[in-house]
């Protein structure tokens, strides 16, 4: 069985793989088995707890919700209501309700609000966590620690705001879908640094210090390493854009996330589904609207490198460098501008 720090490490390294062509790829089975699953609700509570969820659901999007969790009106509540009828559904309020002790945590819980975004506890997912774009919803493993839950949540809650904008587009090209994946997760693992900030501010220490323990640990300590003493959005913004940075650093995790990204592009290429002719390019001032959040941005134009830099775009393992090369081969020739952005993540 795995330790909870280990049991972290490997959960937060897969926790921001987005659903459209983004999953988590890693095989977390034998943690979920570790922690075990949800506790069972009472039959009256599960036609509560349906009710409430099946208010919010348009039909179509209430049959993809029960294909991905069968028991989701236990185990779901909409961000929108504190209305509880199950002990999951109460656990998640609780830490939606903590979220908002955060003014960004707050933000971040009223934009899926309004977007009608269900939190799911998933005690049969091999993942992590996850936010499926597509039918808006964001699913925590069941019964990970305290902690990690609130890690999750507030980086799964940073990736809604991303879509559709800043979605896979398979008019981008392969080289550009890697990039945009990597700017998507590094900006929440960012915002979500910033709401664990909040929190530490508001009495809430646990958090900030779980994270320090964690894989990315290294992440916060960039982020606390600018801050200092200094307090106020001006800063909090400066040290969101130093955690930004710094996912960049560490090769391993920037390989683990393109593995990923490559491996949704092979499938899609296996179902005859794969990028097009790109049509589309990526650009440094498209890419910096992903910082912006409650108002305020923290990847300002004219601020650090371009996003099209080699210290983002750059950096390919082997491995995957090769992966890349294959696709592209696979896929109708490119317009010769365009090819430069191809060559630049190799």
């Amino acid at each position: 069985m795995l330790d909870a720090l280990r049991l972290h490490a490997l959960c937060w390294l897969f926790a921001g793989v987005l659903a459209a062509g983004s999953g988590r790829a890693a095989d977390l089975e034998a943690a979920a088995a570790a922690v075990g699953s949800g506790s069972p609700a009472t039959p009256a509570a599960e036609r509560n707890g349906g009710a409430e969820i099946d208010a919010v659901l348009e039909p179509w999007r209430r049959i993809r919700v029960a294909h991905l969790i069968p028991d989701h009106a236990q185990t779901c509540l909409p961000a929108a209501t504190s209305a509880t009828a199950t002990p999951a559904q109460e656990e998640i309020a609780t830490s939606l309700d903590l979220m908002t002790q955060s003014s960004i945590g707050a933000w971040l819980v009223d934009q899926a609000s309004f977007r009608t975004v269900l939190v799911c506890h998933d005690p049969n997912t091999h993942l992590a966590a996850y936010y499926r774009a597509q039918v808006r919803l964001i699913g925590v493993l069941t019964r990970l620690p305290d902690p990690a839950k609130i890690m999750f949540l507030a980086h799964e809650l940073a990736h809604v705001l991303q879509h559709p904008e800043f979605s896979n587009d398979r008019r981008l090209g392969p080289a550009a879908m890697l990039l945009m994946h990597r700017v998507r997760e590094a900006a929440a693992e960012a915002i979500a640094t910033r709401v664990l900030w909040q929190l530490r501010a508001r009495g809430y220490e646990e958090f900030w210090d779980y994270k320090l323990r964690s894989a990315y640990g290294d992440i916060a300590h960039a982020f606390a390493g600018v801050i200092g003493d200094r307090g106020g959005e001006r800063a909090e913004l400066r040290a969101t854009r130093a955690a930004f940075d710094q996912w960049f650093e560490r090769a391993e995790r920037v390989r683990q996330y393109d593995d990923h990204m490559l491996n949704h592009i092979e499938r899609s290429l296996r179902d005859h589904r794969g990028p097009s002719v790109q049509s589309r390019r990526l650009t440094d001032e498209f890419l910096r609207g992903i910082g912006r959040h409650a108002g305020a941005t923290f990847l300002p134009a004219g601020t650090g490198p371009p996003l099209t830099d080699p210290y983002y775009a750059g950096g390919l393992s082997p491995d995957n460098a090769a992966r890349l090369e294959a696709i592209l081969e696979l896929t109708p020739p490119q317009p010769e501008a365009s090819l430069e952005d191809a060559r630049a993540i190799r």
